[in-house]
């Protein structure tokens, strides 16, 4: 009786104890985190606010210079313009940004293996799926981009996309072929549908195994990929967000295409010069061949000089690990790096002449051969690795760079075939910008006319 009436006591007790201790273990976990936060925000402040850089609101930071200036590009490029090369601002309470637009700068901290991004493009999970290229990490980030270089950028899915894009655009371009017509629009239309029809069908045909298209197109490379083991590198599901990830860049191939022909309207010059490529290059017919794409070099240094002014304006994020030291300034980790690529694609030491459009800057005689007039690209742009970003840089670079540049390429080979590229009216001379998801978007669209040419081998 005694035994029984000292347990039904220390039960309670017991319990009671194993309460307190919880709470303590929780109360030295918050406190911890506590402790830590307050120490970085600290050390974020005084490291941070020796760096050059405007005065900040205590809670909001600089986001009501932010808004004033009219979103966070035009924010920047007037950040680099008052306080130089290297400028800090802040998203919050603590929260530090440090904006490099010098791309010598900008390849010390790259030096650091950059990998690391930010957490607020989190968001983008739900949309692109977490299983996708973007939001894998460590040793499973490296090899699964091994596995893309291969695929995009690989001779099978480069050749083989041709015919069924040559069709596509083919088809496009027929609606057009009445008559003038006005192409309207911030968004090339030809491109993203023809992406995504092409990508959406393979899809559906792929996973219910009722593929025709044979072995060379995307959805089936990226099933017949193996691991090192020789199993599958990619399951179903993985799959399935690839492609949704390659489907969201192609939202900004068709800005490439829209502006890259907006300039081609204001430079009939360099419009011409394309054409006459594209004529001796393809002969009246569509390109059966890598190669017929690759060789359209002047054409090429176009889209490049568009993404350089406009298309390319955007801005990227990496969060840095440890601290770097840039002469006399010490960048804090756990900061936030950000490379404005508008800022640095308009830097005139090492763009002469920024705002004009200048498709040249692209090219050098070929060293190579005998002939002066014969032109090959530019190794590094600019003049440095790091001054012509529009696909980013580093370990997080655009892997569907080439795909995206010799896509673009197909379309407006197709486009200066058959049409000449022309503005409808002065007024439309001049694009007027807004700051749309961390880039520069024409408010009023970008109206073109395509006139028939008079003569057109098909």
């Amino acid at each position: 009786m005694i035994l029984s009436q000292t347990l039904e006591i220390a039960v309670p007790i017991g319990s009671a104890a194993m309460t307190d201790i919880a709470l303590i273990a929780i109360f030295c976990v918050v406190f911890t985190y506590i402790v830590r936060c307050v120490f970085q925000y600290t050390r974020s402040k005084l490291i941070g606010n020796k760096l050059p850089g405007p005065t900040e609101s205590f809670l909001w930071g600089n986001a009501a210079d932010m808004q004033a200036q009219g979103g966070l590009v035009l924010f920047l490029d007037h950040l680099h313009e008052r306080y130089g090369p290297i400028a800090r601002f802040w998203d919050g309470v603590g929260s530090l940004s440090v904006s490099i637009n010098d791309p010598k700068l900008l390849q010390q901290v790259n030096g650091t293996r950059l990998e690391k991004r930010v957490d607020g493009l989190d968001f983008l999970k739900g949309l692109l799926g977490a299983r996708g290229i973007g939001y894998t990490k460590g040793a499973q980030a490296k090899a699964r981009r091994q596995l893309w270089h291969g695929v995009l950028s690989g001779q099978p899915f480069q050749q083989s996309m041709l015919p069924a894009f040559n069709k596509m655009v083919e088809s496009t371009l027929d609606d057009w072929t009445e008559g003038e017509g006005d192409a309207q629009g911030e968004g090339v239309v030809i491109e993203f549908n023809m992406a995504a029809r092409m990508l959406w069908l393979r899809l559906n045909q792929e996973i219910e195994g009722q593929s025709e298209w044979g072995t060379g197109d995307l959805l089936s490379l990226l099933i017949a990929a193996k691991g090192p083991d020789g199993s599958p590198a990619f399951s179903t599901a993985e799959v399935h967000d690839e492609v949704l990830t390659l489907l969201f860049g192609v939202y900004d191939n068709s800005k490439i295409l829209s502006h890259t022909l907006h300039q081609l309207a204001c430079h009939p010059c360099a419009q011409e010069a394309a054409r006459e490529e594209v004529d001796a290059a393809w002969g009246g017919r569509p390109p059966n061949t890598l190669q017929a794409l690759i060789s359209l070099r002047y054409l090429h240094a176009c889209l490049q000089e568009t993404l350089r002014m406009s298309a390319g304006r955007g801005v990227i994020w990496r969060v840095l690990e440890q601290d770097v030291r840039l002469g006399k300034h010490v960048l804090p980790r756990n900061a936030t790096l950000v490379a404005p690529s508008a800022s640095i694609h308009s830097n005139p030491e090492y763009w002469p002449e920024p705002g004009k459009f200048k498709p040249e800057r692209f090219l050098e005689a070929d060293s190579g051969t005998d002939k002066s007039d014969k032109l090959c690209p530019v190794k590094h742009p600019g003049g440095h690795p790091l001054a012509f970003i529009p696909f980013g840089f580093g370990l997080r670079n655009c892997l569907g760079q080439k795909y995206a540049m010799n896509t673009a390429t197909l379309v407006l080979g197709h486009i200066l075939q058959r049409f000449t590229v022309e503005l409808p009216s002065e007024a439309d001379r001049q694009l007027h910008f807004k700051e749309e998801n961390l880039s520069l978007e024409s408010t009023d669209g970008i109206h073109l006319r395509l006139r028939p040419r008079a003569k057109h081998v098909s």
